[in-house]
């Protein structure tokens, strides 16, 4: 008698995937609190409680979430590489010049609001079942449709405001160095 191989692997994954997510988010959250507590972090406070709080419910709304969509796209490491992507841009750019510009810090907070929105609100399901979205707290297959694109509405404007953090950046850069010339 032959063991469920495919059980077996799919189990690996799955467990492989979850540690390995766990264990960015816990080694990012580490290694801020080290800086922070060093003051070597050039992050405000807003920044680095705002990016923690958003990280915090992201993770927990892709886990309570937890079905076939996030089952592929965990594998495909698109909410590993996009949280390493939020954390890094928040909390080594985006906060050093948030002193420079009121602007940054509001289009932040707005940037890191839409984080954990695109993934609260992204359906999912199961192999039985409607679509489960909101922490797995609303189960209603008419609802999906309003929150599949509230989740890529909030996707779009978290790039949007991605994008115009940086052309801030580059102003106050171009500003700086012309200040210094």
């Amino acid at each position: 008698m032959l063991p469920n191989i495919a059980g077996i692997v799919y189990q690996i994954l799955l467990i492989s995937s979850l540690v390995v997510s766990a264990a960015v988010i816990i080694g990012a959250i580490i290694w801020v609190i080290l800086r922070t507590i060093k003051g070597k972090a050039p992050c405000s406070k807003i920044i680095i409680i705002i990016t923690f709080v958003s990280i915090l419910v992201a993770a927990a709304a892709w886990l309570f979430n937890f079905g076939w969509i996030r089952f592929f796209m965990t594998f495909t490491g698109i909410p590993i590489i996009h949280g390493m992507v939020f954390f890094v841009s928040n909390m080594l750019f985006f906060s050093k010049y948030a002193k420079c510009s009121d602007k940054i810090l509001k289009w932040n907070m707005i940037f890191s609001v839409s984080y954990p929105v695109s993934y609260m609100f992204l359906p999912d399901g199961g192999d039985y079942g409607g679509t489960y979205f909101l922490f797995g707290l609303i189960h209603n297959d008419n609802l999906s449709p309003v929150a599949s694109f509230i989740s890529f509405a909030a996707f779009i404007v978290h790039v949007v405001f991605f994008v115009i953090q940086i052309v801030e950046v580059v102003k106050i850069k171009k500003d700086m160095s012309g200040k210094a010339g």
